[in-house]
């Protein structure tokens, strides 16, 4: 397969954004669940999810009332800092604290204006809440109207700005500061959805899901932390068994001095939920799809595999002794070839890049939080709180069902994508413009029938080419995309703003 014809088969990724991401009504719940009952209904809230890149660009929002304006916010356990792209519109009542700033992401930068002023969750209030006004454009394009970070303090780089003046906490600690009596933790389900099919899922803050309460017996993962500080949802992974064959090893963990036993064989993780995919090292990433019949590698620096749209994947993650089995689906992604329309299917684990890797073996998004219910506590993140940060999965996936139903789901959603594609095609290739249509029968009265017929062959041809050289663009420009997107999808993961933690090795 030439490279032309590789990048081709991944154009699905981008041209799904061009068929769906601006056509398809995606399904929106109320700001909270009111189909939960008890008094605390107000810590449970509806999750939105948004494509606007296809299925490797899902975004999972919730909204934020500000100063009475409801907005949907990006959920990111990956960074801290809450801030809002609202196209220049005014927060009348906030008080500006003079500081102008940028929050580094892995794939993006944002800047703007550092504010503070009221804002509600739910029926979580909080009477003053800094956060950033960003001025110019940003990935969501018209999707979210900002990024709500839920990671720890210590990587706000709006917090670092302001001299880490304890006035202005991050949004997490205002709440659990605001109300002393609730549980410091977070939780998230994520749905799983076909194309056309938009339901998010939940989002809750001190409280667990009615269906899911059995998760407070599940392991708890320690979260490691760097230089005596957390900066991460990192813990450590046991196995990967692909197949019923079970894989430890090949790990980062492994190279550390001084190890305590415990972690012997074991590989670091982390829990991202501001990411769409996996990632992971080179070894399981080539494990997992290049045994596939037919499967190639068709980007060796991305580790993006191609291979027949049946293949069937029965892969696990074990975590605190626990096996967590993936959905066949989320290791799946499709793609469209723009040159014939047929469909594509390619790796959802791509290998973690170097930018991102620093240590870790995996790279957990949506991709796998998909199948848990997941719990983010955090320990002693205010004062008055005690204990150390941890995570909990409840596994939400029965593989057998799951293979079992795979056939049909899949073929639903190729179905889809190639009823979306063909729509596409015969818009693209309706009838000239108003305006062409309007130049060749502009003056022909004063046209010999001869110069006539020559002049409409002419713009014929003229039209004809215009077409090919839009269509040519139109893949250039999407070529670009993909690969800019492809090889930047972990998008909302923070870079740390204190450089002198980032080259510290994890405390095990």
């Amino acid at each position: 397969m030439n490279i032309l014809n590789c990048v081709l088969t991944w154009l699905l990724l981008s041209f799904t954004t061009l068929v769906y991401g601006s056509r398809i009504a995606f399904k929106r719940k109320s700001s909270y669940a009111t189909a939960f009952s008890g008094s605390h209904q107000k810590r449970i809230l509806s999750l939105t999810e948004v494509n606007p890149d296809g299925e490797q660009g899902t975004l999972y929002t919730a909204t934020i009332y500000v100063e009475g304006k409801p907005l949907s916010v990006v959920v990111d356990t990956g960074s801290a800092d809450l801030w809002f792209n609202t196209h220049n519109a005014s927060f009348s009542n906030a008080t500006k604290l003079g500081v102008q700033t940028d929050i580094h992401y892995i794939s993006s930068t944002v800047s703007g204006e550092v504010l503070t002023t009221s804002m509600r969750l739910g029926e979580l209030n909080i009477d003053q809440q800094v956060f950033m006004n960003v001025s110019g454009p940003n990935d969501f394009r018209d999707r979210a109207d900002g990024l709500l970070g839920l990671g720890f303090p210590q990587v706000s780089f709006i917090s670092k700005a302001l001299k880490s003046d304890r006035r202005f906490p991050t949004f997490l600690e205002n709440i659990f500061n605001s109300y002393p009596s609730l549980p410091t933790y977070t939780t998230f389900q994520l749905n799983r959805s076909l194309i056309g099919t938009f339901d998010g899922g939940f989002f809750t803050i001190g409280e667990l899901l009615e269906d899911f309460q059995g998760i407070a017996d599940s392991p708890r993962l320690p979260i490691l932390s760097s230089g005596g500080a957390y900066i991460e949802w990192m813990s450590v992974l046991d196995s990967v068994t692909i197949n019923d064959r079970r894989y430890t090893g090949k790990d980062v963990l492994n190279a550390t001095t001084g190890k305590p036993d415990q972690y012997q064989g074991k590989m670091l993780i982390e829990f991202d939920t501001g990411t769409t995919l996996f990632y992971g090292s080179k070894f399981y990433v080539d494990t997992i799809y290049g045994g596939l019949p037919g499967a190639k590698l068709v980007d060796e620096d991305l580790g993006v595999w191609s291979f027949p749209c049946d293949s069937k994947f029965n892969v696990s993650f074990t975590l605190g002794g626990l096996e967590y089995p993936i959905n066949p689906l989320d290791m799946t992604i499709l793609a469209i070839d723009l040159k014939n329309g047929s469909i594509n299917c390619g790796s959802a684990m791509r290998y973690i890049p170097p930018r991102v890797g620093q240590g870790r073996d995996f790279f957990f998004g949506h991709s796998f939080l998909r199948n848990v219910y997941s719990l983010f506590n955090y320990g002693n993140i205010t004062k008055g709180r005690s204990g150390k940060p941890y995570v909990q999965l409840l596994s939400t996936t029965d593989i057998s069902q799951a293979l079992a139903d795979f056939d049909r789901l899949n073929e639903i959603r190729i179905k889809q994508l190639q009823e979306l594609y063909e729509q596409e095609v015969r818009q693209a290739t309706a009838s000239p413009t108003p305006a062409l249509q309007g130049v060749l029968a502009s003056d022909s009265s004063s046209l010999h029938t001869e110069d006539m017929a020559t002049l409409q062959r002419n713009l014929s041809i003229i039209i004809a080419l215009l077409g090919v050289t839009i269509f040519l663009l139109l893949i250039l420009v999407v070529l670009y995309l993909v690969r800019s997107r492809s090889s930047q999808n972990v998008r909302y993961k923070a870079i740390n703003p204190y450089s002198d933690r980032s080259d510290k090795a994890y405390d095990i």
